[in-house]
C-alpha cells in the first residue's frame, strides 16, 4: 500500500486558503480557488492585489471600473496567527501565486499591490515577478512599512486616521527626514500618499473611491535603476553581544549617499528587521566607512546579507550577494522600544481578526 506524501506547509495555507474565498466573486485562476478575476475584459494593466478578507475585493473593483482587471488574492490572516507568520511563509505563498500569474499573463506589464500583513505577500510576489522579466509597473503597500530594499517603484498609501500604522499621522510628509529618507535609500523610487480612512476601513463605501484615485494613478513605467561599477567589500572588525562593526575602505566605495540595509538569514529564514537599526548610514572613521549592525536577538549561525543603497536609487546590486557566515554565540535581548511596537501590532492584529469575523470573511 503506498504511503501517503505528507502535505508541505505551502499546500496545508493553500487547502485552509481554498475554504475561505469559496464565496469570493471571479473566475478562479489556480485550482485552489486562491487567485480570482474580476473585469476580466478591461483594457489596462492588471492589478495583482492581496487582501485580507473576502469584502476588500469586490470593493476596489468596483470603485476601480471595469475597464481596470484585478486579481484578488488571499493572504494568510485567520489561517495563521499573526505571530506565527514567517517571512518564509509570505516568500513561498507569493512565489506561488507569481508561478500561476506568469502562466496566466506572461510578462505583460503589471501592478502589485496588498494592505497590512498582506504587503509581505506582494513583496514577494513582486520581485519573483521581476525574476521572470515581468515589467512591475509599481508596488502598492497600504499601511505597511516593510523595512527591506526594493529594486523598482513603489507607492506607500497610510490612512488619514490611521494612529498606530501612519508615521505621518498629523504630520507634514518630509521626503527628507526619516522614515522617507529612509525609504528613498532603500527603494529605487517611492512616492507616499495619505488616503481617506482608517485602519481596516479602506475599503468601506465611504472610503473606498480615495484609495481608488490613488492605485489608478499609479502607472508610470519604472526607470531602469543607475548601475554602480564597484560595490563595497565590507570587513567585521568589531564584534560584542548586540552589535557587529564593518568597514570598507573609502577609495574602493564609487557609492555617494551610501545607505546598508542588514539581512541576517538562518536555514534559509530571513529574521524580521531590527527595529529602528534596519538600515545604516556609514560613518566616516579615518580612511574608512564604517557601519554599526545590530545583531538578531537569538543565537546560532547566520548569512549576513548586506544591501549597499543610494539615494534615490534604491538597492545597487540584485540579488542581494552573501557577505559571509556569522556566528553568534550571545544572547540579548529586543530593545524595549521594538518589543513595545510589536505588541502593539499583535494587539491591532488580533483586533482587526476579531472585527472581521463579525463582518464575515
Amino acid at each position: 500500500m503506498p504511503v501517503a506524501t505528507p502535505e508541505t506547509s505551502l499546500q496545508i495555507h493553500l487547502r485552509r486558503i481554498s475554504k475561505v474565498v469559496k464565496s469570493w466573486p471571479g473566475d478562479p485562476l489556480d485550482e485552489w480557488g486562491s487567485i480570482r478575476i474580476l473585469n476580466a475584459n478591461g483594457t489596462k494593466p492588471p492589478i495583482f492585489w492581496c487582501f485580507n478578507s473576502a469584502g476588500e475585493f469586490p470593493a476596489l473593483a468596483e470603485a476601480l471600473g471595469t475597464d481596470q482587471p484585478i486579481v484578488g488574492l488571499r493572504s494568510l490572516n485567520q489561517i495563521l496567527e499573526p505571530t506565527a507568520i514567517s517571512p518564509s511563509h509570505a516568500r513561498e505563498l507569493g512565489e506561488y501565486y507569481a508561478e500561476k500569474l506568469f502562466n496566466e499573463f506572461g510578462t505583460a506589464p503589471c501592478i502589485v499591490g496588498g494592505n497590512c500583513q498582506a504587503a509581505s505577500i506582494s513583496y514577494a510576489l513582486a520581485l519573483s515577478m521581476q525574476s521572470r522579466d515581468t515589467n512591475v509597473l509599481d508596488l502598492i503597500t497600504l499601511d505597511a512599512v516593510l523595512r527591506r530594499p526594493y529594486p523598482g517603484k513603489m507607492l506607500m498609501l497610510f490612512g488619514r486616521n490611521s494612529r498606530l500604522q501612519n508615521p505621518f499621522f498629523e504630520k507634514e510628509i518630509d521626503m527628507n527626514a526619516a522614515p522617507a529618507l529612509d525609504w528613498r535609500h532603500a527603494i529605487s523610487s517611492v512616492k507616499i500618499a495619505i488616503v481617506d480612512g482608517g485602519h481596516g476601513e479602506y475599503f468601506f463605501p465611504e472610503n473606498v473611491s480615495s484609495l481608488a484615485r490613488e492605485v489608478s494613478g499609479a502607472r508610470k513605467i519604472v526607470e531602469k535603476q543607475i548601475s554602480v561599477s564597484r560595490l563595497p567589500h565590507w570587513n567585521v572588525i568589531e564584534e560584542d553581544e548586540e552589535y557587529l562593526v564593518v568597514s570598507t575602505p573609502k577609495a574602493t566605495c564609487k557609492i555617494t549617499d551610501l545607505a546598508i540595509i542588514a539581512g541576517w538569514e538562518r536555514n534559509g529564514e530571513t529574521l524580521r528587521s531590527m527595529g529602528d537599526d534596519w538600515i545604516c548610514y556609514p560613518l566616516t572613521h579615518g580612511d574608512d566607512y564604517q557601519c554599526k549592525l545590530k545583531k538578531p536577538a537569538v543565537q546560532g549561525e547566520f548569512i549576513l546579507r548586506l544591501a549597499a543603497c543610494a539615494r534615490d536609487v534604491g538597492p545597487c546590486a540584485w540579488p542581494i550577494t552573501d557577505f559571509q557566515t556569522i556566528s553568534l554565540t550571545g544572547h540579548h535581548q529586543s530593545s524595549r522600544r521594538w518589543a513595545k511596537v510589536t505588541e502593539r501590532l499583535n494587539f491591532v492584529c488580533t483586533l482587526r481578526n476579531v472585527m472581521q469575523k463579525f463582518r464575515g470573511r
